[in-house]
This record gives structure tokens, sequence and C-alpha cells, in this order.
């Protein structure tokens, strides 16, 4: 077979693999990896938020990068109002609460348990 017909390019596998590989990522989308967080996670967080009167929370938004609500700027560390999440391959998770320096009545209701990746706490 006379290789010089075909460009340079052509006679090694690796630029085919590339391609193959990056219309696999194109044709699959973003479709199956979801920044929701799950229900029963967005219920404990809801109920948090009853539970402590807590109101400036707009729990409508599901997602991880739509709640700009949910981090507000700490203030000379005497206020935070944040919610983290963390995405991983399965979804997005509620990961840490921050609800330093505001006087919110009520305590923590049982279900806190629902959310299992959640690492810190701060009051």
């Amino acid at each position: 077979m006379n290789t010089q017909m075909y460009p340079k390019a052509m006679r090694s596998p690796v630029p085919l693999i590339i391609l193959f590989i990056l219309i696999s990522f194109g044709a699959g989308g973003t479709q199956g990896q979801t920044r929701s967080i799950p229900g029963d996670e967005m219920a404990a967080l809801r109920d948090i938020a009853q539970q402590l009167a807590k109101t400036d929370w707009d729990l409508s938004l599901k997602e991880c990068d739509e709640n700009g609500n949910w981090h507000t700027p700490v203030k000379h560390d005497l206020y935070n109002s944040t919610v983290n999440c963390i995405c991983l391959g399965d979804g997005c998770h509620i990961s840490a609460i921050y609800l330093k320096g505001q006087d919110l009545p009520g305590v923590l209701p049982k279900s806190i348990a629902n959310l299992s990746y959640l690492t810190i706490l701060w009051e």
C-alpha cells in the first residue's frame, strides 16, 4: 500500500482515537450529568429553614449553580449565611451549612440526618 497518497495525520491511529473520544463526549452532552440536589436533601433544607425561621433562602432553586442567594458575603467573621454543595458522579449534594451570627430561633430538625454529605455545620 502506498502511504504517500494519504496525509501524514491519517497514517497514525491517534487522531482517529481523539476524534472518536471527542464525538462520543459531544454526543452524550451533559444530559447524564445533573447539578440537581436530590429531593430528600432539598426537603431537609426546607425543614431546617422552616424550623430556624430562615426566610432568605430561595428553596425553589434546586441546583448548585443557581443558588447565589445561598451564599452571602462573610462580614468580619461575624455573619455567614451560606449553603455549599459538592457535585460528584451521582449528582450534587449539600456539603456545608454556615449560619453564623444570625440569632436564629429554634432547633435543627431530625431531617438533617438526610444530609448524608454534610461535613460542616457552623452555627
